[in-house]
């Protein structure tokens, strides 16, 4: 078992924290997006998101190290769009790491986010992303019926949002 430890992401792990987002989403969601979709999941179009989240935006990005290495992270904070609720921004693990390290990192933020009195938790995510939704089923997440549409780089995309009473 390596030594897995959770720090607060740094500047200097922007480019890193990119690349490995790129891998995730081309990994996780080929068969769900089109191609299209696909093509701009280079590390380049991240970086000013993670510059953003390190540096000044209101959601805590928080990055996953085993053995001395940067594997996932998770982007947590307050719901902007309702009062009172957390947020799930998203999470990501590098291809090496398993289910149970994504249980860390949910845990990670689901207890941060009770300690500011957030005991009420959404997170979004593609409708058809059986894995993710499945996966935030076991954590104790639960469909609330909530759906919208959002159009990201032309393309119609469904998601559902899902909620962590705790």
């Amino acid at each position: 078992m390596s030594e897995k430890v959770i720090r607060i992401a740094r500047d200097e792990d922007v480019l890193e924290l990119a690349a490995l987002k790129s891998r995730h989403v081309r990994m996780l969601y080929r068969g769900f997006l089109p191609y299209a979709l696909l093509a701009y999941a280079e590390p380049g179009s991240y970086i000013q998101l993670f510059r953003d989240w390190v540096n000044h935006d209101c959601l805590r990005l928080d990055v996953l190290m085993m053995e001395g290495k940067l594997r996932g992270y998770v982007v947590y904070g307050p719901e902007q769009a309702e009062q009172g609720y957390g947020l799930i921004q998203e999470a990501a693990l590098d291809v090496t790491c398993d289910r149970y390290d994504y249980r860390f990192l949910y845990d990670h933020a689901l207890t941060a986010l009770r300690e500011k009195d957030y005991h009420q938790v959404h997170q979004w995510v593609l409708r058809d992303n059986f894995r993710l939704r499945f996966l935030l089923e076991q954590i104790g997440f639960k469909a609330d019926g909530a759906r919208r549409t959002v159009t990201y780089e032309g393309q119609q995309l469904q998601i559902a949002r899902y909620l962590f009473r705790g």
